[in-house]
């Protein structure tokens, strides 16, 4: 049974994005709206051991027939103020992959989770009636956003090496309403989970403010531009805590971090196709001189060989 943890920040577009996983029948998501560790409308066992026991638990407590596949969501906050790691809880946990959900534009997301504090409504499943506006101070949206990136990188510094993510981004993912794109774009990543195609994935939850920045911000023509137009690039931020964790330059660890291997196929077999190896002379007949002088070491007549031409060249009498 895969184990598929959503790692994503509020107001990213996970909850949607849960509900598309869920939709697939071979995945099942657990939790209410995909969360397990909710410190906010959770009753949690205390104790890092309990809490990763506790997901364990629940992460085998199947409830669909054909599961195949079994996620669940946790916010980078969430996991910091229950004191755990990232690494630990996957390996405690058997966690196989781990997608990334993210928004490229962090001052929407900050604003979206503004509004939502301020009305109490997180989510909702219709159209939005009207336009939700809220007055922002710049003080205060500079401290949500540094706030994001500094949980983001204090949770990518346990992050586990050995699994490579899978990023979601919000504005490409719902780049178009149509189920027909939706449903191209997350064919790939049922692909790398490891369940079979499905093209008839939904989410129900609706964009509760999609009115411009201008509209929803009242004093937004009197933030500053630079701060108007902050991004965030939560892959970055991956593999500068990497970097950081090992000693080694992030642009070196976005180029050397592999890429996940492709899934096993959900029916069938593997069909490969390889070609023949080429082996010059040179190298039959160095195989058949190591068996003929029983060497194949460091010893062997050719290191030998190599060892004593070398000793002529430079004057060395050993």
């Amino acid at each position: 049974m895969r184990r598929v943890l959503v790692l994503a920040k509020a107001r990213t577009g996970s909850t949607p994005f849960i509900e598309l996983l869920a939709s697939h029948p071979q995945i099942e998501v657990r939790g209410e709206a995909g969360e397990l560790l909710n410190i906010e409308t959770q009753q949690l066992p205390t104790g890092t051991e309990a809490l990763y026991d506790y997901v364990d638990a629940q992460l085998a407590a199947i409830t669909k027939k054909d599961t195949t596949a079994v996620a669940f969501k946790l916010f980078p906050d969430h996991l910091l103020a229950l004191g755990l790691r990232l690494d630990d809880l996957v390996h405690h946990c058997g966690i196989e992959t781990i997608i990334v959900v993210w928004r490229e534009n962090i001052v929407e997301s900050a604003v979206s989770e503004l509004i939502a504090r301020a009305t109490g409504s997180w989510h909702s499943m219709t159209e939005a009636s009207k336009t939700e506006r809220i007055g922002v101070e710049p003080e205060k949206l500079k401290e949500l956003i540094e706030d994001v990136e500094r949980d983001w990188a204090t949770a990518f510094a346990s992050w586990p090496i050995e699994i490579p993510p899978i990023f979601v981004q919000f504005e490409q993912l719902f780049a178009s309403d149509t189920r027909e794109d939706i449903n191209t774009y997350m064919a790939p990543i049922f692909h790398q989970i490891g369940v079979r195609p499905y093209d008839w994935a939904e989410c129900y939850a609706k964009r509760q403010n999609p009115a411009p920045m201008a509209v929803k911000v009242t004093n937004w023509s009197a933030l500053p531009k630079e701060l108007q137009q902050t991004t965030i690039s939560v892959p970055n931020l991956l593999h500068k805590a990497i970097g950081q964790r090992f000693g080694l330059p992030s642009e070196l660890i976005a180029a050397v971090v592999p890429d996940r291997e492709p899934s096993p196929p959900t029916s069938g077999s593997w069909a490969y196709r390889v070609a023949e190896p080429y082996l010059p002379p040179s190298a039959v007949q160095f195989v058949q001189e190591a068996l003929e002088t029983n060497s194949v070491s460091s010893a062997g007549v050719w290191p030998q060989r190599l060892t004593t031409r070398l000793k002529t060249i430079f004057g060395l009498f050993i």
